[in-house]
């Protein structure tokens, strides 16, 4: 006897059929590990190719972005009886549902624990599953039209890698870059114009940087860029090359070509100069503000001299005129005086004057200007 009068069988049928019309063809489950506590938090981390390093450095296969997850801190492989972790003698360990290990053997759903603040998830997921995450992992830490990090992811990771560099008497510089002039492409091209210019110079910061350097998008035609194990004059010649590849680059936009410049304000943190990092921000900031003064299309640095007071200010040098500077500011009394009665460099428009008390802001003061 034939189903075909079975409205029961109909509508198994029509339901299953409309299933399969709505379901996207999905391969089997993936195994990877999401970061579900730590800085990178929703961050999926695929396990495509095995055996994968665990870490901190850029060049391991699953990157974490921890200071206390060491550079190579553990390694994933796949065996006869599925996946496995091993320790590679990290200096903080690896935890499996709270339990320290050398080797163990992943579960769907066991929780790792790699240094002292992340939490990775092991989990077999879908296409659907993983594409879902990685949207709400990039909603939260990414700006929508740069793709940069967003505001506050930037200043989470700021603090934690401040404490780190501090701690650890370990270089830290930071970059504060702000679009010359921007008003004036908004009122002659239009705001998306503007909007194509910003989402370029993005791309222009990012690609002048190293895999392990921080960007974000700080607000509006401002952004900030952490550098990481970088002292002023390795910062300072970063700082150059963004500041070189966005003025010689061609932005268009219907037709017409858009040039435009930026000035940079560098901070950096040697011999524990700052003593938190709102201090380094507010003298990125602060340089930033002094190189707009001193004509813009420029990179604003204060170094250091043998009492950690900031005095030489340089701008727009070679790192190696750089150093040389610095190792006049701090030499012997007598030294200084026959380095200040040296000849004048022939560009004598792109060195600034040493800065003197009367240069600097006021302690606790405030600037109340807006940048053009």
């Amino acid at each position: 006897m034939s189903d075909s009068g079975n409205p029961a069988a109909n509508k198994t049928v029509a339901n299953a059929t409309l299933e399969e019309l709505i379901t996207p063809k999905l391969e089997p489950g993936k195994a990877c590990l999401i970061v579900i506590r730590g800085r990178s938090v929703g961050q999926i981390l695929e396990l495509e190719k095995l055996p994968a390093v665990v870490g901190r450095s850029p060049d391991v296969e699953l990157p974490i972005d921890d200071v206390a997850v060491s550079r190579r801190h553990a390694q994933l492989e796949k065996t006869a009886d599925g996946f496995v972790i091993q320790d590679l003698g990290s200096t903080n360990g690896v935890f499996v549902n709270g339990i320290r290990i050398q080797r163990q053997k992943l579960r769907d759903g066991d929780r790792l624990q790699v240094g002292t603040t992340t939490i990775l998830k092991f989990c077999m997921q879908d296409e659907l599953e993983a594409s879902f995450q990685k949207t709400l992992y990039d909603s939260a830490t990414r700006d929508s039209l740069t793709g940069l990090y967003n505001r506050r992811f930037f200043l989470d990771t700021l603090e934690v890698d401040f404490s780190y560099s501090y701690r650890n008497a370990t270089p830290l510089s930071l970059l504060m870059l702000d679009l010359d002039h921007f008003k004036t492409v908004n009122d002659s091209h239009g705001h998306l114009a503007g909007d194509t210019v910003l989402k370029g110079t993005a791309g222009l910061i990012q690609r002048g940087l190293r895999s392990e350097d921080v960007a974000s998008r700080h607000g509006g035609e401002e952004f900030v860029v952490l550098l990481r194990y970088t002292d002023g004059p390795h910062g300072y010649a970063i700082a150059e090359r963004i500041r070189q590849s966005i003025e010689e680059n061609r932005f268009e936009y219907n037709g017409h070509v858009i040039r435009v410049t930026v000035s940079i304000g560098l901070g950096s943190l040697e011999g524990r100069s700052h003593r938190n990092w709102q201090g380094l921000i507010e003298a990125a900031d602060g340089y930033l503000y002094k190189a707009k003064q001193q004509g813009r299309n420029r990179t604003y640095y204060v170094g250091l001299d043998t009492t950690d007071r900031l005095t030489q200010s340089t701008v727009s040098l070679s790192v190696d005129d750089f150093r040389a500077a610095r190792a006049a500011a701090s030499a012997a009394p007598e030294q200084r005086d026959r380095a200040a009665s040296a000849p004048i460099p022939s560009d004598a428009s792109r060195v600034m004057r040493p800065s003197t008390a009367g240069d600097r802001k006021p302690a606790g003061s405030k600037r109340t200007r807006r940048r053009r």
